[in-house]
C-alpha cells in the first residue's frame, strides 16, 4: 500500500470538497453541492461499490447537516 499517495490523495479530495469532515458542512450551497456528488456516486450500478470510502464520508456529512437543520427554530 503507498501511504503517501493514500494521504496526498485524502489532502486533495479535502480540497475539492470545500469542507472538513468534521467540521461539516456549514452552507445550503455546499449541501447541495454533495447531494450531487453522491447522486452521481450512486446512479451507476457498475461503479457505485468502488466509491464507499467517499461515500463513507459525504453520507454522513448530509446526515449531521440535516439533523442540524432540524434542531433550529
Amino acid at each position: 500500500m503507498n501511504t503517501e499517495k493514500i494521504m496526498r490523495l485524502g489532502q486533495e479530495l479535502q480540497a475539492e470538497l470545500r469542507f472538513h469532515p468534521l467540521d461539516g458542512i456549514t452552507s445550503r450551497e455546499q449541501y447541495d453541492e454533495v447531494i450531487k456528488i453522491i447522486d452521481i456516486l450512486t446512479d451507476d450500478d457498475v461503479t457505485s461499490d468502488k466509491n464507499w470510502a467517499l461515500l463513507d464520508v459525504l453520507v454522513p456529512a448530509i446526515t449531521r447537516y440535516d439533523d442540524n437543520e432540524s434542531n433550529w427554530p
